[in-house]
This record gives structure tokens, sequence and C-alpha cells, in this order.
């Protein structure tokens, strides 16, 4: 979870690759206004409701892992594609993406957001 929330630190703190990957506050208005200078648009994504392992680390109750539909090692992945996605029945995935998308809409100027889909 590359993402410097400061809404649910949690995520990032377990779920980022290394410390030194999250990308904070400044570091996503930095590459926005830069982009903003040279005409270019930068829209989030925040991928949902698939490739969510990194949550499961700091939110567990937020996360299904799918191993009946597909084989998996023990971080859920297979051939480094990640095998769990957001619980739809948990109120806690809920109120991460709503913390997580209010989050991203004070950063970003732009009106949309992509949320991934490609499951």
């Amino acid at each position: 979870f590359a993402f410097g929330s400061e809404s649910v630190p949690e995520l990032p703190a377990a779920g980022a690759l290394h410390p030194s990957l999250v990308h904070t506050h400044a570091d996503v208005r930095a590459v926005v206004a830069a982009a903003r200078l040279r005409g270019i648009r930068v829209v989030p994504e925040l991928d949902m409701p698939a490739h969510a392992a990194s949550w499961a680390h700091a939110e567990p109750s937020a996360v299904v892992p799918c191993p009946a539909r597909v084989s998996a090692d023990a971080e859920g992945l297979e051939h480094g594609m990640d095998k769990a996605a957001l619980h739809p029945l948990s109120e806690r995935t809920y109120e991460l993406a709503d913390a997580l998308l209010t989050e991203l809409a004070g950063l970003f100027p732009d009106e949309y957001v992509h949320l991934g889909g490609d499951e």
C-alpha cells in the first residue's frame, strides 16, 4: 500500500513494500502540481475490490482471501498476482474506502477517481 494515508495510517505502515516506498501527501501534491504545469491530469487509482492483499496486513477484517478459486502462496499471491478482495460484508471495508476516497479527493483536483475493476 504505497499511498501515505493520514486518515488510515496503518495501511501504509503495514502494507507498503518498504517505508521508503510510500508516497506522502507532499509527494502527491508535487506530482499533481508538476503535471498541471505541463497540461497533464493525474487521476488517482484505488484498486477495488480485488488486489487488496496489502490491506490485510493492517485490516484483516476488511479483506477476504480467495483460495478456493485460485491456488496461492503463503502471501496470497500467484505469479505475483494478488488473490485477495475487499470483504463486501464487513462494515470496516466501507469505513476504510470512505476514508481513503475522501482523503484522495482532497489531494487531487480532478473530479474522477479510478477504482481499478479489472476483475
